[in-house]
């Protein structure tokens, strides 16, 4: 038929009947107990979602599907900021299918807009904060696949997507984001025997946001140059690749090959880079941050950290014979290489101590609230395994 169409609703409700509950203490980093002079009291938090989708597609010759679809969610909080939100969901979509090739593409807008304030809402420490799932937003998602079969023993596979965020109402937290993503894969049959497969995908994700230095005790307006901003860029490179051999009727030999690079550039924007306001050097640069300083740690600007590049590494290589249908016994070389370069683990400490996470060696605590003690330095490991498998 070259006519179709598909709706649907559905509609879900929690109701949170448990009672309220104060808490009169917290725990803080996993360090000691604080107790705040009004307890903590958790309320209730019940909500509810009402879906709707309309779907249309058309086949106008064959192998060829044009779709659009539209669709509506509405959420409604009990003490959220807002009492409902309501997204807008809008796609189009094209596939085609052929003995050479298949091809699917799609771009999709959701337009997400609050309703009216909550009257019931527990306020939000900062009202200006982004709060990701309930704040005005506009998405776009661009992405598309295409694979060729120019013969039967070989397939080449191109996809790539791109997502962007904003987030028009936010002060500081999120702003705006984005993701870019290419990658490729080959996959060659030489025989009925011998197999192999190589891909590789470039990944980038783009975030941008802000923060403010508020004291406590105080609310806005705050200090103008107490905000401060950040962009942060991560890249990721894979590359990967397989080799499948039947080397004879009950020895097959099996190999795979990956490796990932991912890095992270993190640069800030501060209002007036080290030039403290009103003794706030939180929000301007300085560190180490205390005042008056450290002694012992000269006072020093910045406005980026250092860059982390990881490298992870991953082979193996395993050989296996088929004693009988039930018994195989197989053999396996694995070697892992991961190379770490990141400032946040790799601090001097202040006494020449290695791997000193950051501020550890401002405040002795805070490897424990930040990092909890774990710490994955740069390893290099060659595993041999020996196996017998039997399977019933």
């Amino acid at each position: 038929r070259w006519l179709g169409y598909n709706l649907s609703y559905r509609k879900f409700e929690l109701d949170d009947k448990t009672e309220h509950y104060a808490f009169p203490s917290t725990v803080r980093g996993d360090v000691g107990a604080s107790v705040p002079a009004t307890p903590y009291v958790r309320e209730h938090e019940g909500w509810g979602i009402e879906s709707t989708r309309a779907l249309v597609y058309v086949t106008p010759v064959r192998g060829l599907r044009l779709g659009a679809s539209y669709g509506q969610d509405k959420r409604t909080y009990d003490i959220r900021e807002y009492a409902d939100v309501e997204d807008d969901v809008f796609t189009l979509s094209a596939d085609y299918n052929s003995s050479l090739f298949q091809l699917h593409g799609a771009w999709t807008s959701l337009d997400r807009k609050p309703g009216d304030s909550n009257e019931e809402a527990i306020p939000p420490s900062w009202q200006g904060a982004t709060q990701t799932d309930i704040t005005e937003r506009k998405r776009h998602i661009l992405s598309g696949i295409a694979t060729f079969t120019p013969t039967a023993k070989l397939a080449i596979s191109l996809n790539g997507a791109r997502t962007e965020n904003e987030f028009a109402e936010s002060v500081t937290g999120l702003l705006d984001q984005s993701f870019d993503m290419v990658g490729v894969d080959v996959t060659y049959a030489a025989n009925d025997k011998v197999s192999l497969m190589a891909g590789y995908v470039y990944e980038t994700y783009f975030f941008d946001m802000a923060a403010a230095y508020i004291p406590r005790g105080l609310s806005p307006p705050f200090e103008a140059g107490n905000l401060w901003g950040n962009q942060t860029d991560d890249k990721v490179d894979t590359f990967r690749a397989a080799l499948d051999w039947t080397l004879t009727d009950k020895l097959t030999l099996g190999a795979t090959f990956d490796y990932t690079k991912p890095r992270s550039e993190s640069v800030y924007d501060f209002a007036e880079a080290g030039t403290p306001i009103g003794g706030l050097n939180e929000a301007n640069g300085v560190f180490p941050a205390n005042v008056p300083p450290v002694p012992g740690f000269p006072v020093t600007t910045f406005d980026r950290f250092p860059d982390v590049v990881k490298k992870f590494t991953m082979v193996k290589i395993r050989l296996a014979y088929e004693i009988t249908k039930n018994i195989t016994a197989s053999a396996m070389y694995w070697k892992q290489k991961y190379d770490n370069t990141d400032w946040q683990t790799e601090n001097p400490g202040a006494n020449g101590e290695p791997f000193t996470p950051y501020m550890g060696r401002i405040d002795p605590g805070a490897n424990r609230w930040f990092f909890l003690g774990a710490q994955v330095p740069s390893y290099d490991a060659d595993i041999f395994r020996a196996s017998l498998t039997y399977t019933f």
